[in-house]
């Protein structure tokens, strides 16, 4: 379970040999413990940045307005699928691109994903504009006081317009991932997110209203983006440079396919927890809301840790299954997963037990939660854990198939267990009705066709290396 990790430290020194199994693990591992340690520095910076606002935002906006906010930060997750998948779609077709060292081809999917994208975002931007004014914000978010019904509008705008423009340039982090150099995207996240919290703290001070609080927030990793595009483009790989006319329509085609397939995954992922703000505040009011959000937010540092530690793993998969090198896959699989067992079940217990008296001291005293929220958010921490671990393999496997069957069942099933479990257990209900949907529709399924031999690569995944 260890070796992975330590791999990664002991081949720190150089890159390896690409000519050589041996060299192309160590090199693998290399760019693994690169992105990892940058990655976790950088969304250390992010998570403690949102720790500090938190409270910040949670005393200036109220109750029910902070309520409003984090039940508008949901919209945030749109920017997970606002692309339908064409993001990961690249980012695949880059890793194997790479484990053939085939550089137009490279060229060739960057050109035709970003124009593609481009497309989307206006398309998508006009699609708002459209139904905008017909949308009775305040009753969508339920708010009753005259100030947050009327900032309940623009601050969505807001949220909206970031993320459609952050659509094209967000492309530029696939682009990174896809050749295995992620920690150079990690030094434009730290910089946005501490440009984010300035732009928060000042919006506060100047007593600004929220929809400026919302601009300050999610227009940071704009501005991050933009300067990572310049200079990927313009410094790093200037022949990634989009052109016109590398658009192909045949990549094109083949990145929808593969792209809607992410896509379905994407939704599915989003609606396992996105509707559970809207469930709480149209069942138990806006100030659970708060309540929910504050304690989600804690367990999610797990989350945040583990989608650190194995998101590098993708395409390092599919560059190896790209070589051929299936028995390094085979081997750093086992061992992900093992880590991702033990470490979340330490931190889920580590907050099951201290929750509370971490709550008081972050939140203040009298802010605090029952038994079963915490243990059912601890046992969501651990499933989803291991979970991730196991999606690296299959996304890069191009398994994806696999994945949207099981989806397609759980996240049904999860929103309505959450909407029966609330009424009864509470806010415990939410991700208690979670973990059994997951362990019922996903974790098991997988579990039975992995014991069957039948979660081994599909073929385009194991494109091997053309002949010099």
């Amino acid at each position: 379970m260890k070796r992975m990790w330590l791999d990664g430290l002991l081949e720190w020194a150089g890159p390896g040999d690409p000519s050589t199994p041996i060299g192309r693990s160590r090199e693998r591992f290399r760019r693994i413990g690169l992105t990892t340690t940058t990655s976790i520095a950088a969304r250390g910076i992010g998570f403690g940045t949102s720790l500090i606002t938190v409270p910040l935002t949670l005393h200036y906006l109220g109750t029910e307005r902070y309520g409003l906010w984090a039940t508008l930060s949901s919209v945030i997750a749109l920017a997970s699928f606002a692309d339908f998948g064409l993001g990961n779609g690249l980012l695949n077709a880059l890793s194997s691109a790479h484990g053939r060292d085939d550089h137009e081809a490279g060229a060739r999917e960057v050109s035709t994903a970003v124009i593609m994208l481009l497309t989307v975002a206006a398309t998508l931007g006009v699609a708002f504009l459209l139904v905008y004014p017909h949308i009775d914000w305040a009753r969508l978010y339920n708010v009753k006081s005259r100030e947050a019904a009327a900032e309940a509008g623009p601050a969505t705008a807001a949220f909206i317009g970031c993320i459609l423009a952050n659509l094209p340039l967000g492309v530029v982090a696939r682009i990174r991932q896809g050749y295995q150099e992620g920690y150079r995207t990690s030094f434009f996240d730290a910089g946005g997110n501490v440009l984010g919290l300035l732009l928060v703290l000042l919006a506060i001070e100047l007593r600004m209203p929220l929809v400026w609080l919302v601009l300050a927030m999610a227009g940071a990793p704009v501005i991050a983006s933009l300067t990572n595009t310049a200079v990927l483009f313009w410094r790093d790989r200037p022949w990634l440079r989009v052109d016109p006319e590398r658009f192909d329509r045949r990549t094109a085609v083949r990145l929808l396919h593969h792209g809607g397939l992410f896509f379905v995954l994407q939704v599915g992922g989003t609606l396992s927890w996105a509707p559970d703000n809207v469930i709480i505040a149209q069942t138990l009011g806006p100030t659970s809301v708060a309540q929910y959000a504050v304690l989600a937010k804690l367990f999610s540092a797990g989350l945040f840790l583990s989608d650190v530690a194995f998101a590098p793993l993708w395409p390092a998969y599919g560059e190896a299954l790209a070589r051929g090198d299936l028995q390094w896959v085979r081997n750093t699989l086992k061992r992900s997963v093992q880590l991702a067992a033990v470490a979340s079940s330490l931190f889920a217990l580590l907050l099951v037990v201290g929750g509370n008296e971490i709550l008081a001291r972050w939140i203040g005293p009298g802010f605090g939660a029952s038994l079963g929220l915490r243990l059912g958010l601890g046992s969501w921490a651990i499933v989803a854990t291991v979970g991730l671990a196991v999606a690296m393999y299959l996304n890069a496997a191009n398994l994806m198939r696999v994945e949207v069957a099981c989806a397609v069942a759980w996240v049904p099933a999860s929103i309505a267990l959450k909407v029966m479990l609330v009424s009864r257990w509470g806010l415990a209900g939410i991700p208690w009705a979670t973990v059994m949907a997951y362990l019922a529709f996903v974790a098991v399924p997988l579990a039975a066709l992995g014991l069957g031999g039948r979660l081994a690569p599909a073929p385009d995944s194991l494109r091997s290396r053309p002949t010099q």
